[in-house]
């Protein structure tokens, strides 16, 4: 079965709670730095355009060809490039989190960045994410090694799911448009090749009014993306897995500049991308009344950063790119499931029965020690300083739930399940409830249904012998759509 990929930041100790709380305190800085930074943006506006003034003083003869009309719409045929080298791999899980609105804001960091949303699992996600005891495939080790247990004598598992509250190409175009304005970020911040920019920022603002509906008034929203593949090969109670995540987080702001050109629009953004490619051996082994489950996993984390302001008024970029870190560390997941238990009292024919289980994730608290170390620099005052280094630690997260389950008329299966997911409430993510379950009306086909941390789930899944396909969804199916294959022998 596979599980939410769920990544924490916990206090499992006195020392790493205290540094758990620090970055937390970190972070409530940073929001009130962003409120003061509002109430001078105009400042900043004007700072800037002073130090620019004999760069626009010899552009005058350009004002009149300055005009630029803003798109007012996308090209939905235009094929979105550079999304992420871990998509290459074909590993890649991404979360990317958009806020519209506001101020300058300290560049992202790592341990920010929301890593608890990673479920590349369709038949889980049909359930609401329910994955600590009713999955039996290779891939459900993932989130509990435990359940190898159920996986037969031979078994694979091929799963991808995304996960976003905007279309999924509009995502993806979004994270190439960033990246595609901060490559031309240039040491004279007047000296810009600004037709290469214009194109990109018109998209950021597309896509933040497709967002937020009105980018000019302020309001501050969040949102998410998360596309999550992963392969897992079995033989009886070991096997191996590779599963991959990606989290990010930018930040768009919008303003007025006072330059001489006839396109007045500002943009602010910073943004942080964290690739997590992950190697797992799980192995399962009789224990008491159930299976013990314990997974050696090798964790590799690539992070990069973006920061710029495009001024449009004065046809300017200033920022700054990072260069591409990168650190490895090994890690252990432990898992156990019980056997099913009959419930006592209940009618024959139903054969009513439970079970439990549960998980402990990055046993080790890997601590990844990523320098912030500057490709390229441009800066005329007004940008946030950069980050002392983008060093991280994933602290161990705690998963609980069980099922129950029987038959209808001694003749159609059902179980039900509830699950608490990061009760640690660690790695830039909180506790979640999930719940849900699977009915098989037919024999080798069965529906799915649940809640699913924060919006109700549906899936089917289709048996051809040996072989499972499964598909799920959520109410609007753009912001949460999983499909997998898999096979027991």
């Amino acid at each position: 079965m596979y599980s939410e990929s769920e990544y924490s930041e916990s206090e499992y100790s006195k020392s790493e709670y205290s540094e758990s709380v620090y970055s937390e305190s970190v972070y409530s800085d940073t929001i009130q730095r962003d409120t003061i930074q509002r109430d001078t943006i105009q400042r900043d506006t004007i700072q800037r355009d002073t130090i620019l003034s004999r760069a626009t003083n010899q552009r005058t003869a350009d004002v009149g060809a300055g005009k630029h009309t803003r798109k007012t719409s996308r090209n939905k045929t235009r094929k979105a490039t550079t999304i992420s080298s871990a998509l290459l791999r074909g590993v890649l899980c991404a979360t990317v989190g958009l806020l519209v609105g506001g101020n300058a804001s300290a560049q992202v960091v790592p341990f920010k960045l929301d890593k608890t949303r990673l479920i590349p699992n369709a038949r889980a996600q049909g359930m609401g994410s329910i994955y600590l005891t009713m999955l039996n495939d290779a891939g459900a080790s993932i989130f509990n090694p435990a359940l190898l247990a159920d996986a037969g004598n031979v078994s694979f598992s091929l799963q991808m799911s995304s996960r976003n509250n905007v279309p999924y190409w509009d995502a993806l175009r979004y994270i190439d448009d960033l990246n595609k304005v901060t490559d031309q970020i240039k040491n004279d911040p007047a000296n810009v090749n600004w037709d290469s920019v214009i194109d990109h920022l018109d998209n950021l603002y597309d896509f933040a009014q497709q967002a937020v509906g009105n980018i000019i008034d302020g309001k501050p929203i969040y949102g998410k993306l998360s596309v999550a593949p992963a392969v897992g090969l079995s033989y009886k109670n070991v096997g191996i897995v590779s599963y991959g995540g990606v989290a990010g987080v930018a930040q768009l702001i919008s303003g007025n500049g006072t330059g001489p050109y006839n396109d007045k629009r500002t943009l602010s953004a910073d943004g942080g991308f964290l690739d997590l490619l992950t190697i797992a051996v799980p192995y399962s082994f009789r224990l008491g009344d159930g299976y013990m489950g314990v997974s050696a996993k090798y964790i590799r984390a690539d992070y990069t950063g973006v920061s710029f302001i495009a001024d449009a008024s004065n046809r300017v970029l200033t920022g700054r790119a990072y260069n591409h870190e990168r650190d490895a560390h090994p890690d252990i997941d432990l898992g156990y499931r019980t056997d099913l238990m009959p419930v006592s009292g209940s009618v024959p024919v139903e054969k009513l029965s439970w079970q439990m289980g549960g998980t402990i994730r990055y046993l080790l608290s890997p601590t990844f020690t990523l320098p912030a170390t500057i490709r390229k620099e441009s800066d005329l005052g007004g940008e946030a300083p950069p980050p002392a280094d983008f060093s991280y630690r994933l602290y161990p997260a705690i998963d609980l739930g069980g099922n129950i389950g029987g038959r209808i008329g001694n003749r159609i299966p059902w179980r039900t399940a509830i699950e608490l997911h990061n009760m640690t409430g660690v790695n830039g993510g909180s506790l979640s409830f999930h719940g849900g379950g699977e009915i098989m009306p037919v024999k080798g086909v069965s529906l799915r249904g649940g809640y699913d941390r924060d919006q109700f789930v549906y899936g089917v899944g289709l048996a051809l012998g040996p072989v499972r396909l499964d598909a799920s969804a959520g109410i609007d199916y753009r912001n949460l759509l999983s499909v997998g294959v898999s096979a027991r022998f």
